[in-house]
């Protein structure tokens, strides 16, 4: 009996190697709890659009980090920072979505003033090759000096967790979870 047992677990283990599809890529190289917050979502093509929180980068403060994958798993666009950078502060929790044109837009908290800011990247813009971008090359919001759009009130320093979705008229809608009373924003 044991010796079947043993047969079954090893034919168990060699059916659960075989079932793996492939080994996880690394994406980020810090030490420790540095990148979080990964997002993604897939175009009419198949290519793979991932934006995640990475705490080393913009000088340590937080970047949100931008890839793009084809649909056979080749980077075209390595690990860029998307938004413009610079406050000093986190940029955490991304959340991405993809038009019909493959333009895509993001949405995340910054935690300089607890507010949740949108930008709209074009991947076209860069030479996908495989080499990282500049966010001043593919962010179509607006130029480095302008920075990127705030979508909650300002001032209201309450802006948490934020989603972007797209529905079936090509319209965004973008959700967040607000500390003030706790109540649930939207804006369309």
């Amino acid at each position: 009996m044991k010796k079947i047992l043993c047969i079954l677990t090893g034919l168990l283990l060699l059916q659960a190697q075989a079932n793996v599809l492939a080994a996880g890529l690394a994406l980020t190289d810090g030490m420790g709890n540095t990148a979080d917050f990964a997002d993604y979502r897939t175009d009419g093509n198949g290519n793979l659009h991932l934006v995640w929180h990475d705490e080393d980068e913009d000088n340590g403060a937080g970047a949100i980090m931008y890839m793009l994958f084809n649909a056979a798993g080749d980077i075209l666009i390595d690990r860029t920072q998307a938004n413009i950078g610079g406050t000093g502060s986190a940029n955490t929790w991304p959340s991405v979505n993809i038009d019909a044109a493959g333009l895509v837009y993001v949405v995340w908290h910054d935690t300089t003033d607890q507010e949740v800011y949108f930008m709209r990247l074009n991947p076209l813009l860069a030479p996908l090759d495989g080499t990282s971008s500049t966010a001043a090359t593919i962010n179509e919001t607006g130029d480095a000096l302008l920075g990127d759009v705030r979508l909650s009130a300002a001032g209201g320093a309450n802006a948490l967790h934020p989603r972007i979705r797209r529905d079936s008229n090509t319209n965004f809608h973008v959700v967040w979870e607000s500390s003030n009373g706790g109540t649930v924003e939207y804006v369309k």
